[in-house]
């Protein structure tokens, strides 16, 4: 299925605008009323996406195939905040549905910033990789995988201390370990080679990368 682009920006407004209608800036943990912070957003999800209600706890992540990068962002983002709220709820189910959408959603969406102009994917999916609750929906693998994706993304625009952080947490992870330990060695090495203000610019010294290294090779 293809979507039109000007039905695209539009599906980006409205999943902008119900996130913001729902949460008005307050953080997920502080909405006093969950349930009916989870209806409104099905409401939403199912007003925009086209889908029935019931059917966004049975792997909705399908439709991420139709959409584009920054609509893939932009649902996630209410996807993730929706697996919060499931969470408060006690639905699993939903809870691991929504995480799970979120992830590939922000991974697919990962260059791009949200539509009300505050945050970006890539330091959404940093935030729920890191809690331990809502990673705990992924495989080790499937981690990993993400991280690395962060990773790839990062050091292509040399934000070296962010691709320096991704590539150790998806080794830490103990899948492919030596694949990516070989994939660290190389980029680290190939620091080696900028300039110290090159490297300045990405976050790191050009000590912390030959720390690095050592800690690499010592693995």
């Amino acid at each position: 299925m293809v979507i039109r682009q000007d039905f695209i920006m539009r599906m980006i407004e409205q999943l902008a605008a119900a996130f913001s209608r729902v949460f008005a800036g307050q953080p997920v943990s502080e909405i006093s009323d969950p349930q009916l912070a989870m209806v409104e957003l099905d409401d939403a999800l199912s007003e925009v996406l086209h889908v029935r209600a019931e059917l966004l706890d049975v792997q909705p992540e399908d439709m991420l195939e139709a959409f584009t990068p920054q609509l893939a962002a932009e649902a996630a983002r209410i996807f993730v905040a929706r697996a919060q709220l499931a969470r408060r709820l006690g639905r699993a189910q939903a809870w691991q549905v929504s995480v799970r959408f979120a992830t590939r959603g922000l991974a697919e969406g990962i260059g791009h910033g949200f539509h009300t102009g505050q945050g970006t994917a890539i330091d959404l999916l940093r935030e729920v990789l890191r809690d331990e609750t809502l990673a705990s929906a992924h495989s080790n693998q499937e981690l990993s995988v993400l991280w690395t994706t962060i990773f790839e993304h990062e050091a292509s625009r040399r934000r070296l201390a962010t691709a320096e952080d991704a590539i150790f947490a998806a080794i830490a992870l103990g899948t492919e370990t030596e694949k990516l330990q070989e994939r660290g060695l190389l980029f680290f090495t190939q620091l080696l080679e900028l300039d110290d203000e090159d490297i300045a610019q990405g976050g790191l010294t050009r000590a912390e990368i030959v720390e690095a290294l050592a800690e690499l090779r010592g693995r």
